[in-house]
């Protein structure tokens, strides 16, 4: 479908809905812009005799307000209107001469496409606490080896990573952080996984557990509680040296109710290992078995090592237990010990902030410890970077891909032909999805109850005039197909596909801030919530919530809801 054909079909879909007595509009909102000099200038008002809100450097990515270039002194071409870097309320001007102006580009709850570092730090956040960490894989260890009994998904399954050893590493990450920051005397509260059956110890070649235990009993109150929480006794020599050294941490028994063989056969058969050293990969065959790149299926011994949590229980790898839900006491400075000497250690070029911060920011908004996403990020990506932070263009399956990034290579499934560009395409919003193509937000003003099965007659009646085979999706925001039944709402997603190319039409209701396809009492509550900064909206939800149409989210909106669900002023009849 050529950009022609595009514009043609922004006007189908305005035929169409002033058919039926609504009204569309494309919004300007939904375009960007990359800053394209150093430490530029954004100003107050569109003129160099306007104040100096703040610079961006070249690469920062910004949202436009419109894409109107305003007159005013210092700048022949005009100056754009912007929201200003890391902002969705607070906007500014720049000279239209230093800003390259891209289509707009939509989100989903990820806050996916991960078009910025920032965005992938903090989406991917969100991903993890979500799929893995509200789930019951709220430990490090958990989120390698799923043993928990209470989790959503089926024990050994939903594994995150294929590395036996991604615990370890992470947990030694973390405790560099913790104890150059003087974190590691914090209370902190560690679930320890418990099988059934298991072995005295499990021994590997080159691996020695510092913590040789305390047999002494020095704390008759802890030993209680060891008993208490049905530690087995061969655990509690380990547990009772770290609580010597570290008596306000907390230690919870997480009673798998697992038979130890069972684990360790499972764990093997979905493990890998990156060594070629014959004690530690499976060489059954006569050479280490790969598993993809350079992973290779490890030995029963080496899975049986890294599985068994007695070996971690010294002050260091314990950590690999510990909860990881987000605490007020960790501070961006010991985020910054995991990121120095590391591509990271830094401000972002692209975003013009520090990665710490914005590890931080992210485990606020996601709810997961910073500590552990700047570890997981930098096991995953390496202290120099790779393909899934430069940005740079690739090609994968046919389609070409630019300005993406994945800081914890999600969705680098081990079957794909490339992991890594896998996750990027990942990154992209979907496989069936390139970045290149054209992707636009429509907000549906003064309607809401959009039934899907008649507005799927009515445009392809219309599709049907010029385009042959062609496809069209209807999803909603959580990219589940709409009956024909349903309603479209904040966050549905139409998605045309033709023989060379996709157009995706992101929905906006104005009042439907929940996206739900009708405006309630839900949605009021989500209004409030943002307006006491107890609930933050962002992306179409934001601008969902800007009823009156301002470019602002305030107390006139709430009013404007309440008066709609009243009856007294219907929203933008």
């Amino acid at each position: 479908m050529s950009k022609k054909r595009f514009f043609q079909a922004l006007m189908i879909f305005a035929m169409l809905f002033n058919y039926f007595g609504w009204t569309l509009v494309a919004d300007a909102a939904s375009y960007r812009g990359i800053v394209t000099g150093d430490s530029v200038n954004i100003r107050s008002g569109p003129g160099t005799n306007y104040g100096i809100a703040t610079t961006a450097s070249r690469n920062t990515q910004v949202n436009m307000v419109d894409t109107a270039k305003y007159s005013g002194t210092g700048c022949i071409e005009g100056w754009y209107y912007i929201y200003l870097p890391n902002s969705s309320t607070n906007k500014g001007y720049i000279c239209a001469a230093y800003l390259k102006v891209e289509e707009g580009i939509a989100t989903d709850k990820y806050l996916r496409p991960w078009l910025t570092p920032k965005l992938s730090i903090i989406g991917g956040a969100i991903f993890t606490g979500e799929s893995y960490i509200s789930k019951g894989q709220f430990t490090s260890y958990l989120i390698k080896y799923n043993v928990n009994p209470n989790s959503a998904y089926s024990l050994h399954t939903h594994q995150y990573m294929i590395n036996i050893r991604a615990p370890y590493s992470q947990a030694s990450s973390t405790y560099t952080s913790y104890s150059n920051s003087g974190m590691i005397n914090q209370p902190l509260i560690f679930s320890i996984p418990v099988f059934n059956n298991m072995p005295a110890k499990t021994e590997l070649y080159n691996y020695n557990p510092p913590n040789k235990g305390q047999t002494e009993i020095t704390d008759e109150d802890f030993e209680a509680y060891l008993d208490a929480q049905k530690f087995p006794d061969h655990y509690k020599p380990y547990l009772r040296k770290i609580h010597t050294d570290h008596p306000n941490w907390v230690f919870e028994a997480m009673l798998t109710g697992i038979n130890w063989d069972t684990a360790v056969s499972k764990q093997k058969a979905v493990g890998a290992i990156d060594s070629t050293d014959t004690r530690y990969c499976d060489a059954s065959s006569g050479s280490c078995i790969k598993t993809e790149g350079n992973w290779y299926k490890p030995t029963t011994a080496a899975t049986a090592f890294f599985l068994d949590p007695r070996n971690f229980m010294d002050e260091r790898y314990i950590l690999q237990f510990e909860k990881l839900s987000f605490s007020e006491i960790i501070k961006e400075s010991d985020v910054q010990f995991v990121l120095n000497n590391t591509f990271m250690s830094g401000v972002s070029s692209v975003d013009g902030q520090t990665y710490a911060s914005m590890f931080i920011e992210a485990g606020r908004k996601a709810n997961v410890n910073p500590v552990y996403l700047a570890s997981k990020s930098r096991q995953e990506v390496g202290v120099n970077g790779s393909t899934a932070t430069s940005g740079k263009q690739f090609t994968y399956q046919g389609v070409t891909y630019q300005g993406l990034y994945n800081f914890y290579n999600i969705g680098a499934v081990s079957s794909a032909a490339n992991p890594v560009l896998a996750g990027l395409v990942w990154a992209a919003g979907g496989s069936s999805i390139p970045i290149v193509n054209t992707t636009t937000t429509l907000e549906l003003t003064g309607v809401e109850n959009i039934n899907v099965g008649l507005f799927m007659t009515e445009l392809k009646k219309e599709l049907d005039k010029d385009i042959s085979n062609y496809t069209v999706k209807v999803v909603d925001r959580n990219n589940q197909v709409i009956p024909d039944q349903g309603n479209l709402g904040t966050g549905s997603k139409i998605t045309v596909t033709t023989a060379d190319e996709t157009i995706i039409f992101n929905i906006v209701v104005p009042g439907d801030i929940t996206g739900t396809g009708n405006i309630n009492s839900a949605d009021l509550l989500a209004i409030r919530k943002h307006l006491l900064g107890t609930g933050t909206l962002t992306g179409l939800y934001l601008k969902a919530a800007d009823i009156n149409g301002d470019g602002k989210v305030n107390s006139a909106d709430l009013l404007a809801l309440r008066q709609h669900l009243l009856g007294q002023k219907i929203i933008r009849s």
